[in-house]
């Protein structure tokens, strides 16, 4: 799988430092969108602000901020996945290919990483899910066809056979795993399951299947489709042009994206989180477009960005978060440390305008408790955002 990290923020100054590609002056600096992997990186210009979604819009002012413990054992190379479970932050290296443990202070307990083929060992994290039946981390191995479970300190608790070319995994809140194979067809014992979504129990027995591809006819780049645990799980698929939820043991689609080829580049990701919210991200023509989903209106909005009025620094928003009203966030220590510096050195007056004063005063609160107490070698922030009840 590979999955792309999108920051998805009006950015301060941090692009003048960035990327030369845009000599803007600082009055144009908070229109600025960064896109880091795509090669119009810092030039895109938005003029109308009525497309922006704001951070205040989503999220109450209470955020939490951690400073990942920093040691030669629990170096964080890449975060590829964060997930926030029973008070730990679970995140996932695919550079390291391991899923590190940390609690909910930034403070290091465990590493699950490849260790082998022997009885409760992994040797590849394929993917992995939360069990909330279980509470569990239920880790897939497609070398071994396995699924081994560790409880949340990275302790293995058991492992069961499972015989399915799985790309992803998830759980609803039976302890069943819903399976996302879209390109091979699966068997199980006399059963041949059609390539597409379908539903094994906790014995990895074969129950049903919930959407059947047409067998593709040419491999499509893979992005994060599934997302979610329990009672809130989505589905956006590079096969389908439809974005599906699956709840009570049954998907519903709630709504169609008008081509389904949005979906095929690699930038693309897909996020739920919270009764209400749903993000999609879809890179057309070389520009980011955000799909912003209301499920209590059932209403969709469609955005350029999103601009953090909470605390001005620009924010990279995870493909896995799972507690149901918050999001998860990270950034580097070395990316936080060069757009503070680079706010530090901006047009105040112009950022409040942007902005507002509160989201100034937040920054300057943060600019002295982290870059007083950061090393760009450092392990990343993290930031955790309430999402609003109403």
């Amino acid at each position: 799988m590979k999955i792309i990290k999108l920051l998805t923020v009006i950015a301060s100054a941090i692009l003048m430092n960035s990327c030369n590609q845009n000599k803007s002056s600082k009055s144009d600096i908070a229109h600025q969108l960064i896109i880091p992997d795509s090669a119009t990186f810092g030039t895109w210009n938005l003029s109308n602000e009525k497309n922006i979604l704001k951070f205040s819009d989503l999220f109450t002012d209470d955020f939490n901020v951690v400073k990942l413990e920093t040691s030669i054992e629990c170096l964080v190379s890449n975060i590829t996945d964060l997930i926030l479970f029973n008070n730990r932050l679970l995140i996932f290296d695919a550079k390291q290919g391991s899923i590190l443990i940390f609690d909910k202070e930034g403070k290091y307990i465990n590493k699950i990483f490849p260790k082998g083929k022997g009885p409760l060992e992994i040797n590849q994290i394929t993917d992995y899910a939360i069990n909330h039946k279980k509470q569990s981390i239920d880790i897939f191995d497609f070398t071994k066809q396995k699924i081994i479970s560790f409880d949340v300190e990275g302790n293995p608790l058991s492992e069961i056979e499972f015989p399915y070319y799985a790309r992803e995994i998830a759980i609803d809140e039976s302890g069943n795993y819903v399976v996302y194979s879209p390109d091979i067809i699966n068997k199980y014992k006399t059963i041949e399951i059609p390539c597409g979504l379908f539903l094994v129990n906790e014995k990895a027995e074969f129950i049903r299947k919930y959407l059947a591809f047409p067998l593709p006819n040419a491999y499509v780049q893979p992005i994060k489709c599934l997302s979610g645990s329990g009672n809130e799980i989505t589905l956006v698929s590079n096969y389908l042009p439809g974005v599906f939820e699956i709840k009570n043991g049954k998907v519903s689609e709630l709504y169609e994206i008008q081509s389904p080829t949005d979906w095929l580049n690699s930038y693309t990701l897909s996020n739920s989180f919270g009764k209400r919210h749903l993000f999609l991200f879809s890179n057309k023509d070389g520009n980011t477009v955000t799909a912003f989903y209301d499920a209590k209106t059932g209403k969709t909005k469609t955005v350029l960005g999103l601009n953090n009025d909470l605390f001005l620094a620009p924010i990279f928003i995870p493909d896995k978060y799972i507690s149901e009203q918050q999001m998860v966030s990270t950034m580097t220590a070395q990316d936080i440390i060069q757009s503070f510096n680079s706010i530090k050195n901006s047009n105040h007056s112009d950022l409040v305008k942007h902005f507002g004063s509160k989201a100034l005063d937040k920054y300057k609160e943060l600019s002295n408790s982290i870059l007083n107490n950061s090393n760009e070698d450092d392990n990343p922030i993290i930031f955790t955002f309430n999402l609003k009840n109403e």
